[in-house]
Order: structure tokens, then C-alpha cells, then sequence
């Protein structure tokens, strides 16, 4: 959990239950489908390992992932909403019930309206363009691989919690500074658009262009030739 600067609330982690990995696996057994079995034993073993199912769950303890929320909060006031990608609000009904089991429920904003989450601006997007899924899919990776198809090094741990903050707070800010008519945060454009410079470094670039040093403006550590990402690693 980030707040909209990019700035961690919750950093990447899993949740320590006070259990053994092997509890865990075993409580997948109560599932109805074979198939929902067999997804609950895989995410078990990406998120716990399966070195050594008898050690206690590693990570933050749902009372821990509050207390820190807390702490932001009382540093930086209330939250007043939360974003996650999807169609509905499973992310927050997810943390809703982990800060239940710790009694800490008022630390959460409202929930979200419904239609309101990130995922729904660019639905509204892609309907009024006329798109089809084909031509414009929804899956996270693949609209911030459009928008930063440079940023190969992200684009490669998509799916992975902290991963998946830093690109959905990019594509929001990406949203809202177009329907601004501003560049789009992180590109080229927005570093030398009359947009966002202030006159004296413009007449700065100006001066650094002559001599040709205003590679100050244009590079930062994302800017990078790559190649073409392959589908699967795009593909949800």
C-alpha cells in the first residue's frame, strides 16, 4: 500500500497468520473445486515458500499492517480513499476482513463507490474510443506497458504486489495529467514541456540545447532502449 506519491504506507509483504506453512496448505482442502484447491496450494507456496512447511508464516501480522497504517495516519491524517485495479472493490473488502481479525477496521477509508476505481476511467476510455478488449486490454501490465513500454525492468515483476502499486500510481497520474492536456509524468515530453518548467529552466534547456548538454532534462534511470516485451509477459 502506497499513498499517491509513490511513497510506502505498507511496504510488499505477506501475512504472518501465527500458523505453519502446512496449516495453511491444509485449510485448501475445504475448498469445493479441485481447481480452486490447486490454485490455493500454488499462491500458498509462492507467498510462504515450500522449503519448510513447518515454520510459522513469515511477514507482517494483520495488527502490524494496522499499526502502520495508523502511524501514517496520525502523521498525515485520515485516508480518505483507496484505489486498487479490478472491476470491483475486492481489494479493499480483502483488507477490510485481515484488519477485522486484528479489531482495527477504523483505519480504513469508506468504501469505494462503486464504478469509481481506476480500472472503470479506463473502461470509460476504451468504450469511447470504440476499442475492443482485443485492441485495448484492461489487464494492468498491459496498459502501463503501453503508456511506459521502456520500463522493461517493472514491466517483468508484474503481478507481484509492490510491482503492481508502483504501476497502477503511474497510469493514474498518467490518466489524470492527459485529461489535464499535460504530458504524461516520467515520459520525455513532460520533462521538457513549457507545461511543467518553470521560465528560468527553460531558457536553461534553451541555453544547455546550444551546446549540446541537455541531457540534465531528457534522461532518467528508465529512459533506456529495450526490446520488445513478449506477449506472455504482458498477459494475465
Amino acid at each position: 500500500m502506497s499513498n499517491a506519491r509513490g511513497d510506502w504506507i505498507i511496504p510488499a509483504t505477506a501475512v504472518n497468520y501465527n500458523v505453519s506453512v502446512k496449516s495453511m496448505l491444509e485449510e485448501g482442502c475445504a475448498l469445493r473445486s479441485q481447481q480452486l484447491r490447486r490454485v490455493w496450494e500454488s499462491k500458498i507456496l509462492r507467498y510462504y515458500g515450500a522449503s519448510d512447511l513447518e515454520r510459522i508464516t513469515p511477514g507482517l501480522t494483520w495488527r502490524e499492517i494496522a499499526e502502520r497504517i495508523d502511524a501514517y495516519i496520525q502523521e498525515n491524517g485520515k485516508l480518505t480513499m483507496l484505489f486498487g485495479w479490478a472491476p470491483s472493490n475486492l481489494d479493499y473488502t480483502l483488507l477490510a476482513k485481515g484488519l477485522k481479525l486484528a479489531g482495527r477496521q477504523d483505519v480504513l477509508p469508506p468504501e469505494p463507490v462503486p464504478g469509481s476505481q481506476p480500472f472503470w476511467w479506463w473502461a470509460t476510455l476504451r468504450q469511447s474510443l470504440g476499442a475492443t478488449a482485443d485492441e485495448m486490454s484492461l489487464c494492468l501490465s498491459r496498459v502501463y506497458g503501453s503508456l511506459y513500454p521502456e520500463d522493461r525492468r517493472l514491466l517483468l515483476r508484474a503481478h507481484t504486489a509492490d510491482a503492481d502499486v508502483v504501476m497502477l500510481v503511474r497510469v493514474m497520474r498518467t490518466y489524470l495529467a492527459r485529461v489535464q492536456g499535460l504530458p504524461a509524468p516520467g515520459k520525455i515530453e513532460a520533462s521538457c514541456s513549457g507545461y511543467v518548467m518553470k521560465p528560468e529552466q527553460s531558457r536553461a534547456l534553451k541555453a544547455r540545447d546550444e551546446d549540446g548538454s541537455c541531457s540534465e532534462y531528457l534522461l532518467d534511470e528508465t529512459m533506456q532502449s529495450v526490446e520488445p516485451l513478449e506477449e506472455d509477459l504482458l498477459w494475465e
